[in-house]
């Protein structure tokens, strides 16, 4: 709960400044572009691999990755997993296309860019979305009996991944800093809300479970160390 009322005090925060054009936003948001933005067009393999980052985390390619993941979790048998995967990635897609709409932001205005875009910058949906992806698949990773190690390195690599799609916006000079902030925010908000609203089977409130090493779905999922009632053996199994 005071993960989702943070964020969501950030991006509204956030979007007020932008909407009076608080000087001092406006000058820090510039003072980080112009560098970066210039920066990139300087370097031509770095231009190039910027865009190929935009396009590879751009909305088809979310769209296609969110399949896998939902496909993972319902070939398992965790529903819940992939239902909420879809409930995040639409709650997220959705409130950016809301907020830009709302905020009505212009795009950054640079004398030579890299690229333009048309389209409202706050908050940036590429920012939100990298969020939302990320704890999907954290949340898958976490649903797999793994190690802690392989859970730790899931993590990392995601909020890895998160800052260069974050910076990857801004030395195109396509987002402002302060789009790229209003966008984690409001990935993690979406990320937190429907966690709180329809938790997966693994964040959910009970008993600790285990699973039955016969099994690899979620349905086998019970309460002790005993084998579920599929994989117990049978007295002739059993032996004298």
């Amino acid at each position: 709960m005071l993960v989702a009322l943070v964020c969501a005090g950030v991006v509204v925060a956030l979007a007020g400044l932008v909407v009076a054009q608080w000087s001092p936003l406006l000058r820090l948001d510039h003072a980080i572009g112009r560098p970066a933005e210039a920066f990139t067009l300087q370097h031509g393999g770095l231009t190039r691999g910027l865009l190929w980052v935009e396009s590879a985390f751009g909305t088809l390619g979310t769209a296609v990755y969110v399949a896998v993941l939902v496909v993972t979790a319902w070939r398992r048998g965790d529903g819940r997993l992939a239902r909420w995967l879809v409930l995040v990635t639409v709650t997220t897609a959705t409130s950016t296309t809301a907020l830009k709409v709302l905020v009505h932001r212009d795009r950054p205005v640079w004398v030579d860019p890299v690229q333009t875009l048309t389209t409202f910058s706050y908050p940036s949906g590429h920012a939100s979305a990298i969020v939302a992806g990320a704890a999907a698949v954290i949340a898958v990773v976490l649903s797999f009996q793994v190690s802690r190690a392989a859970r730790r390195g899931c993590v990392v690599g995601a909020f890895l991944l998160v800052l260069l799609v974050g910076a990857d916006r801004v030395m195109l000079g396509v987002h402002n800093l302060s789009d790229v902030a209003g966008g984690y925010a409001l990935g993690l908000f979406c990320v937190a809300a429907t966690t709180l609203l329809y938790p997966p089977s693994l964040f959910r409130r009970g008993p600790a479970v285990r699973s039955c090493a016969g099994c690899s779905s979620q349905s086998a999922l019970h309460d002790d160390n005993t084998p579920c009632r599929q994989h117990r053996p049978t007295h002739a199994q059993q032996g004298p």
